[in-house]
């Protein structure tokens, strides 16, 4: 016959942890290239080995190339900056821009 606790006390006996349940809940938290060897559905195959094959020197001037700021652009971002937004009709005042009579 099995009796449920009294709430207002700690049970004595059987609170242990199970550590096989406790392995089983981690292994399960884990990600998929830590559980398996190989990829199990063929959507994992995309990015199952996301470490790149060859480490990118970045000093190495033949094979980077950074983003540059030309005359141009420069030109055109000064150009922008100075231009007026236009006038946004849903940011006037209640009652700006009505004719009264």
């Amino acid at each position: 016959e099995a009796l449920t606790p009294k709430p207002n006390v700690y049970p004595d006996e059987g609170s242990g942890q199970d550590s096989s349940f406790i392995d089983i809940i981690h292994r399960a938290n884990l990600e998929p290239e830590k559980k398996y060897r190989e990829p199990q559905t063929t959507s994992q195959e995309i990015g199952w080995f996301h470490e790149p094959l060859l480490k990118i020197d970045r000093t190495d001037k033949r094979l980077n190339f950074p983003m540059t700021r030309s005359e141009i652009s420069a030109y055109a971002e000064e150009y922008f900056r100075f231009q007026p937004k236009k006038y946004d009709k849903s940011l006037r005042q209640p009652g700006e821009g009505t004719k009264s009579k």
